[in-house]
């Protein structure tokens, strides 16, 4: 649909390992951060271009090296559950997490590829709070047409990192959590599990 590709465009503005100098930096803005995570993750792209092209499954990699260290996806997992993360034996918690990371970079990392050449403008949205802060990012798709989107950062650790995108008005975490309740009221907690990996599984056999 095309608010999945917004959210490609979105996740692939958020990507990047930081250079060694900036990621030991405390005192970058969020919109520092996410802005040299993206300019290095889009030189990674282009620069390994005709490699990405022959083996695409080498984006996981670049994926679980660059993409996942940018999103606290134990945050995103407690909120993606809701009322059920209180239910959730610790070994369910950790079997949940790494799925639900499976199937990101599963679901868009082949798919971001396609947005090497976007050129992001990044600028702070008004009330970040030394904990909180959100990002307008503005991209124009592959129809040429112009997408805004909004990327919610928390601070822990002395690190930021991506807890949600919204994109039209549509929250990532809002849509899963709606998506994870679905499953979990039919199939248990355990069946969510199952899903995440049957469905990554699927999409990694394409």
């Amino acid at each position: 649909s095309d608010l999945v590709r917004s959210w490609v465009v979105a996740v692939s503005m958020a990507l990047g390992g930081l250079p060694p100098g900036l990621a030991a930096s405390v005192d970058l803005s969020p919109s520092q951060v996410v802005q040299a995570a993206v300019s290095d993750v889009l030189t990674d792209m282009r620069a390994n271009a005709a490699l990405y092209e022959t083996e695409p499954t080498r984006l996981y990699d670049l994926a679980n090296r660059k993409v996942l260290p940018h999103f606290d996806f134990s945050r995103m997992t407690q909120l993606s559950m809701g009322k059920h993360w209180r239910s959730a034996s610790e070994t369910q918690k950790t079997a949940v997490g790494e799925a639900f990371q499976e199937h990101f970079v599963a679901t868009y990392s082949k798919q971001l590829f396609n947005y090497r050449n976007t050129d992001p403008v990044i600028e702070s949205e008004p009330g970040a709070t030394e904990k909180t802060a959100v990002l307008k990012a503005s991209v124009r798709n592959q129809r040429g047409e112009d997408v805004t989107l909004f990327l919610r950062l928390e601070r822990r650790a002395d690190r930021w990192r991506i807890i949600d995108v919204t994109v039209e008005g549509v929250s990532y975490l809002v849509t899963n959590r709606g998506q994870f309740s679905e499953v979990i009221a039919n199939k248990g907690i355990d069946g969510l599990i199952q899903s995440l990996r049957e469905a990554t599984k699927r999409i990694r056999d394409e």
